[in-house]
């Protein structure tokens, strides 16, 4: 077909695990749905060789949003307006289509070499209405550091706006250059059911009011007070990026439980990830792994015949 791809693997440990293998399909299943721009497509999956779980994707030239931060510290607003944008509109299509992600964090953005963004790991993502058994096993939650209230306090939810709080998490820690809430996991969760949401001024008094009370509605603790769809999000910082006006009061009106303490008057991404981890092409080489490397080359051999980049799962 000439064109590159990208192979996942799960890892060799976790092959005879049928709650990870389950994972490892979910996600393909779910990706497989959807064709959008911003969501990174799946072309194949399926097992050989009896317990060699490999899953062919779109080939991403890019690097994940958390490894980008790390590097700069934080973005400069007009960035994280974008990178959050792009994200909510591949949401919103997802969200249309009965498809929730449910792990929402900067890992699971990657941004491409000319600049698009790609929503990728459907692993936890489920379809609104399906049977809950993998998530109530207590197994899967999600990221702390991201992971809505509801999701906390009923694994199996299965709302879409608990993407909506995620991304507001997520574009949070893009303008400050710090997580909502800090500490050990079970302090972070602890605070995501039950602390004000955090103002985005605090840590950078020089953020604009429209910006933090945009971030405040997506991360409001009650799903009935942020927005309620992915497209309301879109509008906002489509007008906001467009503009530069100040966004819909009515969308806007401000959410019960935000934290002011200290707030200026003048205006101005432990993720349970089942073992799972994609290696993006960076410019670092690695030693391959020989396992993988040879069920890659008979996987080729047996099922494409293309020129593909083995992005090799970590065992």
């Amino acid at each position: 077909l000439e064109r590159y791809a990208a192979i996942k693997f799960l890892g060799r440990h976790l092959t005879e695990d049928p709650v990870y293998v389950d994972m490892f399909l979910r996600e393909a299943k779910a990706a497989a749905k959807l064709n959008h721009p911003g969501i990174v497509q799946i072309y194949d999956a399926g097992c050989v060789e009896g317990n060699c779980y490999y899953m062919i994707m779109e080939f991403i030239d890019g690097q994940d949003l958390k490894s980008i931060l790390t590097e700069k510290k934080l973005f400069t607003v007009n960035e994280a307006v974008d990178y959050v944008l792009q994200s909510a509109a591949a949401l919103g299509y997802a969200h249309k289509h009965h498809i929730i992600h449910r792990d929402i964090k900067p890992e699971n953005l990657i941004l491409q070499r000319d600049g698009k963004l790609k929503v990728c790991d459907m692993g936890l993502a489920k379809r609104m209405g399906e049977d809950s058994s993998l998530t109530q096993s207590g197994l899967v939650l999600g990221s702390p550091n991201y992971i809505a209230p509801e999701r906390l306090r009923d694994p199996s939810c299965n709302d879409p706006r608990m993407d909506i709080y995620s991304l507001g998490a997520a574009f949070y820690h893009f303008v400050t250059g710090k997580l909502p809430y800090a500490g050990e996991s079970a302090v972070v969760m602890a605070a995501h059911l039950n602390d004000l949401v955090p103002d985005p001024q605090e840590a950078d008094p020089n953020l604009s009011d429209d910006i933090c009370k945009i971030i405040r509605k997506m991360m409001s603790k009650s799903p009935d007070q942020r927005y309620q769809t992915m497209e309301q999000v879109v509008v906002e910082l489509t007008r906001y990026k467009r503009d530069g006006v100040h966004p819909s009061s009515a969308l806007l009106k401000m959410p019960t439980g935000v934290s002011t303490a200290g707030r200026s008057s003048s205006s101005g991404q432990t993720a349970i990830r089942a073992g799972l981890k994609i290696r993006h092409k960076t410019d670092r080489k690695e030693a391959p792994d020989p396992f993988h490397a040879s069920r890659a080359a008979a996987l080729f051999k047996k099922v494409l015949g293309i020129a593909a980049a083995v992005l090799v799962i970590a065992a």
